[in-house]
C-alpha cells in the first residue's frame, strides 16, 4: 500500500470517527504541532475577522486560527508555555474567567498565542499558514473519500422536462 493512501485511510478514519487531523510541520527550525479546529475554535477565530471586503476576511483569519490550532511547539504544548501568565492572575481572576467560559483557559492561552504570533515576521506567519493549508486539504481529501465510498459522488440521474406548454398558452 503506498504512503500517501495508507496516510489517507488513516485521515478518513479519524474524520469518520470524529477526530480532528493532528500533525507536525517543521518551520524556521522549529517543530509546530497543529490540530484543525472543532466549532467551538472557529466561533473564537471569527470574532477577529475582518469583513470589510474578501482579502481582508481571509488575511485576517490566518492568525487566530494559527494562535489556536497550533497546539505545541518543539513539542512543548502551548498551555506550559503561558502557564507563568495563567498564574500572575488572582486565584480570584482565574476562577471568575474559568466559571465565565470552560473554554476560557484555551482562549486565554490563544490570545497570548495570537500576541507571539503578531510580533513574528510576515513571512513566518506565511511559513504557518501553508502548513495549516496542507493538514486542511487533508481534511478535504479524506471527506471526499467518504463521499466517493458511499456513492455520493456517483452520477446523478437527471430528468427530462416532460412538461409541454399549451398552444393556447395556458398550463
Amino acid at each position: 500500500m503506498s504512503k500517501n493512501l495508507k496516510s489517507l485511510l488513516t485521515d478518513l478514519k479519524k474524520e469518520l470517527g470524529g477526530d480532528l487531523l493532528e500533525d507536525t510541520f517543521s518551520v524556521e527550525d522549529h517543530q509546530f504541532t497543529m490540530r484543525l479546529l472543532n466549532e467551538e475554535e472557529n466561533s473564537w477565530c471569527y470574532q477577529y475577522v475582518n469583513t470589510g471586503n474578501v482579502m481582508a476576511m481571509g488575511i485576517s483569519l490566518r492568525m487566530p486560527t494559527l494562535a489556536i490550532g497550533i497546539r505545541a511547539i518543539d513539542g512543548i504544548p502551548l498551555m506550559e508555555y503561558f502557564s507563568d501568565d495563567w498564574n500572575t492572575l488572582s486565584v480570584a481572576e482565574q476562577r471568575a474567567l474559568t466559571e465565565a467560559n470552560k473554554y476560557s483557559r484555551k482562549y486565554f492561552v490563544a490570545g497570548h498565542m495570537m500576541d507571539y504570533l503578531g510580533d513574528c515576521p510576515p513571512e513566518m506567519i506565511t511559513k504557518l499558514w501553508a502548513e495549516w493549508e496542507k493538514l486542511t486539504q487533508r481534511r478535504t481529501d479524506a471527506q471526499e473519500q467518504v463521499k466517493n465510498s458511499s456513492g455520493e459522488d456517483s452520477e446523478k440521474e437527471t430528468s427530462e422536462n416532460t412538461t409541454e406548454s399549451s398552444p393556447f398558452g395556458d398550463q
